[in-house]
């Protein structure tokens, strides 16, 4: 039921930005790959966070005379845990922020009005990217313990840094179609563990990697 309403938060939020005739605004889905050396249960080797799916929302704007564009996101992670013998159940969710900057080095001195539907000749010229995403994230810990009571506990805000490549590819002059993948990496992110959770205290980087589809729509175009 949390999923529900904060995916309908998103779809509000997203709804209410694109009411403007210049917003440009996108909505992606990924799923994430994370590694986390430092959360593990006992003396098992494997990391106690699966992987999971992330869905962010962002808002679009640029520099007037380089291709340099900005795209802040808010975005909703989460992953449940595999039951085991070492471990009881548990959820792990993320609530980021991040201030996407896309760097299109191949079209970097041009000024045009794209990647559109009417102008992609040399598309990848035109429409590839590399991003660096400065953010912030905050992780909640959600765990059933030994009398079945579940237990939320938020972390602390931790910072995070993002980068990765992508290639715009313009359906419409309304609609951009954009694969592409980043790592997320969070500086010794900490969560206290307990000892009916089994995990080691202490606190952990985190690697996340993210193949994502980003869909755009430019209603500036009209």
């Amino acid at each position: 039921m949390r999923r529900v309403t904060l995916f309908l938060s998103f779809c509000c939020f997203f709804s209410l930005l694109s009411q403007k005739n210049t917003a440009q605004v996108g909505i992606n889905l990924g799923y994430q790959i994370n590694q986390t050396d430092g959360w593990r249960a006992g003396e098992s080797l494997n990391s106690v966070m699966d992987n999971g799916y992330k869905i962010g929302i962002d808002y679009w704007f640029r520099l007037k005379n380089k291709r340099i564009e900005f795209t802040p996101e808010l975005s909703y992670a989460f992953y449940e845990s595999t039951p085991s013998p070492n471990i009881f159940d548990f959820k792990v969710e993320f609530f980021s922020f991040q201030f996407n900057t896309n760097i299109y080095l191949l079209d970097l001195l041009n000024d045009c009005n794209c990647p559109t539907f009417s102008k992609q000749n040399d598309f990848f010229q035109k429409g590839f990217f590399v991003r660096i995403a400065p953010g912030v994230t905050v992780p909640r810990f959600t765990n059933n313990n030994e009398e079945g009571m579940r237990k939320n506990q938020f972390g602390n805000f931790e910072p995070m840094l993002g980068m990765g490549a992508g290639l715009d590819i313009g359906l419409s002059d309304l609609v951009t179609i954009t694969p592409l993948f980043t790592a997320n990496y969070i500086l010794d992110a900490k969560w206290k563990g307990t000892q009916t959770l089994r995990i080691n205290e202490g606190s952990t980087d985190i690697w996340q990697f993210t193949p994502t589809i980003r869909l755009g729509l430019r209603f500036d175009n009209y």
